[in-house]
C-alpha cells in the first residue's frame, strides 16, 4: 500500500507536491457538489496540477499574499528522530527524502519515502537502549500512558476525544471526520457500541475504484453499506484490533503493516470500544 504518490514536475525538474488519500477525499466532496462531473470522461479534463491549484486557490482566497509553500521533505542525513518530529507536527504520513549535497534539495530526485510504518518498524527491531525498551515493550498497553482511551475503560485517559461512528450513520459523516479530525480511520460501531469495522481513508478509493460516476450515490450510504461494498472490492482485510491486554510489542508488530494506523481497542469479548491507539502513539513513548 502506498500512502503518498510524489508529483514530479517535468519542467522545473523537481517534486512539486504529494498526492495523498486526503486528497482523494477533498476530489470526491468536490464532485458530490459539481453537477457538470459525471463521468470518468468529465473527469478527464482535469490534471493533478488543476487539482492542486485549486485546492491552493481555496486555502488562499483572492487578495491573499500567500505564497505556496515549498514541498515539505526531509534530508538523507537527518535522524530518524528528526524525520518523525517533521512528520507529526506536520500531521502527515510520510515525506519525500533528497540528497541535498550536490544542490538545492528541492530540484533534487526523491531517494525515498520516509513513512511512519517502516519508521516504528525500524526503531522496534534496532532499539539502541534495550534495556530501557524491552521491559515496556511486554507491558499492557492499559498500564502505560499511551493511546485515547473512553472515559472508565481502564486506560490511562489524555482527554483527547474517540471519534467514531454509528453503522447506521451517512458516509457523508465519514468525509466531515476525516478532513476536520485529520485521522486515517474511524471505527464504525452497532446500537450495543460494539465495533462492526474500521472505515479507512483507502476505503473511498475503494468504493470508486474504476467508475468516478459512483461519487453521485456516496451520499446515499450508511456506513454498513459502505463497509459490505468494500469487503466486495478489496477482498481480505487486516486486524484494526487489539485489547487491553495486548502487549506494546503486540501493538507494534501490528502497527508495522502499511496499512494499518490506528488500532481500535476492543473487549475481547463483547466488542466493545475501548479506545484507540495510533502509530504517532507509539513513535512518542519510543522516541
Amino acid at each position: 500500500a502506498c500512502p503518498v504518490v510524489p508529483i514530479w514536475d517535468p519542467f522545473r525538474t523537481t517534486v512539486g507536491g504529494m498526492l495523498t488519500a486526503s486528497d482523494f477525499i477533498y476530489i470526491l466532496r468536490e464532485l458530490q457538489e459539481d453537477a457538470l462531473i459525471q463521468s470518468n470522461k468529465d473527469l478527464d479534463k482535469y490534471t493533478i496540477s488543476d487539482w492542486k491549484q485549486f485546492k491552493f486557490q481555496q486555502r488562499n482566497p483572492v487578495g491573499s499574499l500567500a505564497i505556496q509553500s515549498p514541498v515539505i521533505h526531509a534530508s538523507h542525513s537527518d535522524s530518524l528522530k528528526d524525520v518523525v518530529v517533521k512528520i507529526m507536527q506536520n500531521q502527515i504520513s510520510s515525506i519525500p527524502v533528497f540528497d541535498p549535497s550536490s544542490g538545492d534539495a528541492s530540484s533534487i530526485p526523491i531517494l525515498t519515502l520516509a513513512s511512519l510504518p517502516e519508521i516504528l518498524k525500524y526503531i522496534s527491531e534496532r532499539c539502541q537502549d534495550p534495556m530501557r525498551i524491552l521491559p515496556l515493550l511486554e507491558q499492557p498497553i492499559s498500564r502505560i500512558p499511551i493511546g485515547t482511551w473512553l472515559p472508565g475503560t481502564g486506560g490511562r485517559s489524555d482527554g483527547r476525544v474517540v471519534a467514531f461512528l454509528m453503522f447506521d450513520e451517512s458516509l457523508t459523516s465519514a468525509f466531515q471526520i476525516f478532513l476536520q479530525a485529520k485521522i486515517s480511520s474511524i471505527p464504525v460501531v452497532n446500537c450495543h457500541g460494539s465495533l462492526i469495522d474500521v472505515f479507512s481513508r483507502s476505503d473511498f478509493l475503494t468504493l470508486t475504484k474504476g467508475d468516478v460516476s459512483v461519487h453521485a450515490q456516496l451520499d446515499q450510504l450508511t456506513m454498513d453499506q459502505a463497509l459490505q461494498l468494500v469487503y466486495h472490492n478489496s477482498g481480505p482485510r487486516p486486524s484494526w484490533t487489539c485489547y487491553c491486554s495486548s502487549t506494546l510489542r503486540e501493538v507494534i508488530e501490528q502497527l508495522s503493516n502499511p496499512v494499518v494506523r490506528r488500532l481500535v481497542i476492543v473487549d475481547p469479548i463483547s466488542k466493545q470500544l475501548r479506545g484507540i491507539i495510533s502509530l504517532r502513539d507509539v513513535l512518542m513513548i519510543l522516541l
